[in-house]
């Protein structure tokens, strides 16, 4: 989607997509762990050569191959650096979805009920939709608070300060830990429950930085992607919410929510599920939406 291009067909380009986006989340983790190790940073560069080479170079291959379509379709290019990890909050969206039927069946309904407001029931689900589905929104929210796609945010002190107990001085490189702050007990009430109705209380539902909400990082640092971000998980979550009723596949009655290791965040078995298409609202002319 964000090369304008599709790669689900021959030669099994998808996987190959989905697998360099997954080497290069994992080396860029790994090179920033490796530049806080201060003077030792040198030996993690050295250990990590051989990946820092192959890697560029295959994203630098499939980009040739795919602006080489473009060039032939007379079509530009843009490349999304954020693919990863947004691809990664719809995943974790619509897993905890899948495991809390209750919550699937109440963010249809509000998008039925804006859909059928709106005087044409046979419509899909819009982008410019999303700002009146607040619950949808509010399940998006619970999804990155609870599964947010970077768990530590790197920093670097411009000042000498003291934080809880320990002295941290000028020029020391820190990482916030993300995945903790989501999780605070003294923040979030039951923390680790899945419970979007907490962002329809009072100003947690305004902003990205409200009540602990780290998702995106805070400050004048955030991610700057991050409007686009949340309109794109709301967008993509809605149409999959409104259009189709899901089967988690292998017979499986939930989806195991394990996370693989790294510095973002991605479930460790991927996502399979069954879709079933959904009739459309206006019974009377038994249209059938798809996507």
């Amino acid at each position: 989607m964000a090369m304008s291009t599709r790669c689900s067909g021959e030669e099994n380009e998808a996987e190959r997509c989905r697998k360099l986006v997954k080497e290069s989340n994992e080396l860029t983790a790994k090179m920033l762990l490796a530049h806080m190790f201060g003077p030792f940073k040198r030996v993690g560069y050295f250990l990590l050569r051989r990946q820092a080479k192959e890697v560029p170079a295959r994203c630098d291959e499939l980009f040739e191959t795919i602006l080489l379509e473009h060039e032939q379709r007379s079509a530009s290019a843009a490349a999304n650096k954020s693919t990863g990890t947004t691809s990664d909050a719809i995943v974790w969206t619509m897993a905890e979805l899948l495991n809390h039927p209750t919550i699937f069946k109440r963010a249809r309904q509000e998008i039925r009920d804006l859909i059928i407001g709106s005087g044409n029931n046979n419509r899909l689900v819009e982008e410019t939709d999303i700002p009146n589905l607040h619950y949808l929104q509010a399940v998006v929210k619970e999804a990155l608070r609870l599964h947010p796609p970077v768990i530590a945010a790197p920093r670097v002190c411009r000042e000498a300060c003291r934080v809880g107990g320990f002295d941290i001085p000028k020029g020391v490189a820190v990482a916030l830990n993300v995945y903790s702050i989501a999780r605070d007990p003294e923040v979030w009430a039951n923390p680790d429950e899945f419970s979007p109705e907490r962002f329809l209380q009072g100003k947690v539902e305004k902003g990205f930085q409200a009540n602990g909400f780290a998702a995106f990082g805070g400050g004048r640092r955030m991610c700057p992607g991050s409007n686009l971000a949340f309109t794109v998980i709301c967008y993509a979550v809605a149409a999959m919410v409104q259009c189709f009723d899901w089967k988690v596949a292998d017979g499986e009655d939930g989806v195991r929510m394990e996370a693989s290791l790294g510095m973002t965040m991605s479930l460790a078995k991927p996502l399979v599920c069954i879709p079933q298409l959904q009739v459309c609202f206006d019974q009377s002319q038994m249209e059938v939406s798809s996507l």
